[in-house]
């Protein structure tokens, strides 16, 4: 359990410490106040900057992020901070988003300006609306991140992935810089209360309990720079009262720590996703004592979005992630029916519990072409969880058979 990578999110007027933070934001700054805070984080630190806006117009998208930029741009005194534009735009408005954004980091890069793009709030995008911003996605440059808000109901509700750690959910943020700029603790889906300080069983010591458990899911996702707690500095709105940090914030900034500056990742062999929109139930390491000998889980367990019915992906079209020749295996009390493909790119990947394969006449496969359906043959009961998901591996070549995992290694920074 850990703060190392979390930080705080700052309104106006803070004047406690700030430590050497990996990761602070601050709200409508002045550039005085953006190079103050520079000299008292040092360079290393991830310094996000957003101002508010009146309005968040989209009727021109283009012309919107221009106006933006001609507002903005005079306090963007520090080069290496990230500059987040219009906040928690809804999924209705994701085309005009995008194309505002992709306008927008157009400016940024010709001022040599880095951006926190997206600044969605927690649930959006939905998981298929990621799809309209694939124009957004490419836009963006090595030094830029996407933006997200996560915040949770209560201390159980840090295990639900949908709230919590949702990145995990998407495949297109595999590899891609992610800060998350709000989190902590809210009213979310009708459960909860809006801020900590109203619930009566949550005081300081608990609230810092469930910040370190949030930070634990941060320091196993090495493209997440760090988050920032929701909030500190001069409360003027009352409705953001029982959201102050203030008396725990002196805490987090003595434990969140830059000693190891997280850098996004590096550039590694893309595959293509075998089953878009599925959600991640079972990941690589997980569950060690069950695997055993290996060190846990080899790959990862793609399963239907909504577990309210398990077996609602029977039959669903499974695709090649990758190209080169490719044989059917069947193994009762393991995989059972299963696809693997010696990969033109380095790369062995193994498609397994499916209800039956199809391979071209020619057994070589070009990526995304049609291999199997989903099913649950072989052994699907892991945990005691049954029923229809596809086990997806990566293997790369020459394998390392003596790294706990039979020379599979984990799928997720790879897939596109």
């Amino acid at each position: 359990m850990s703060l190392a990578k979390v930080g705080l999110h700052i309104l106006s007027g803070y004047t406690g410490a700030l430590g050497k933070p990996r990761i602070v934001k601050l709200v409508d700054p002045s550039a005085e106040y953006i190079r103050d805070v520079r000299k008292l984080v040092g360079d290393a630190c991830t310094l996000v900057v957003r101002w508010t806006e009146d309005a968040q117009p989209l009727d021109n998208p283009v012309q919107n992020a221009r106006d933006w930029f001609a507002r903005r741009s005079p306090c963007m005194v520090d080069a290496k901070a990230l500059y987040e534009g219009y906040n928690e735009v809804a999924d209705e408005q994701a085309a005009p988003f995008a194309a505002f954004e992709v306008e927008r980091l157009r400016l940024m890069h010709g001022l040599a300006r880095r951006s926190a793009v997206g600044s969605w709030s927690v649930g959006v995008p939905d998981i298929p609306v990621w799809n309209a911003y694939a124009s957004l996605l490419s836009a963006m440059h090595s030094t830029d991140c996407v933006s997200l808000h996560e915040y949770w109901s209560d201390a159980i509700d840090l295990a639900n992935q949908w709230h919590v750690g949702r990145w995990r959910l998407v495949p297109q943020l595999a590899n891609v810089p992610i800060a998350v700029t709000e989190c902590g603790r809210d009213f979310v889906e009708g459960r909860g209360w809006s801020g900590w300080k109203l619930d009566p069983n949550c005081n300081a010591n608990a609230y810092l309990a469930e910040l370190r458990g949030y930070g634990a899911i941060l320091d196993n996702a090495p493209n997440v720079l760090g988050a920032t707690v929701f909030t500190a500095g001069q409360i003027v709105d009352p409705k953001w009262a029982p959201f102050e940090v203030n008396s725990i914030a002196a805490i987090i900034a003595a434990e969140s720590t830059q000693a190891q500056p997280v850098q996004p990742p590096a550039h590694v062999a893309r595959l293509q996703h075998p089953l878009p929109w599925s959600r991640v139930s079972q990941r690589f390491g997980e569950n060690p004592a069950y695997y055993a000998p290996m060190k846990g889980h080899n790959g990862l367990d793609l399963a239907v979005p909504d577990v309210s019915d398990i077996r609602a992906w029977h039959a669903t079209p499974v695709v090649a992630p990758n190209a080169g020749p490719v044989v059917i295996g069947y193994d009762p009390t393991g995989y059972g029916v299963y696809t693997y493909i010696w990969g033109t790119d380095g790369l062995d990947t193994l498609c397994a519990h499916l209800a039956w394969a199809t391979l071209p006449s020619s057994k070589y496969v070009r990526a995304g072409d049609l291999i199997g359906w989903v099913g649950y043959t072989g052994s699907c009961q892991p945990m005691g969880i049954y029923g229809c998901h596809l086990h997806f591996g990566v293997r790369p070549r020459p394998y390392n058979l003596n790294n706990g995992a039979r020379g599979y290694v984990d799928p997720a920074p790879y897939l596109s």
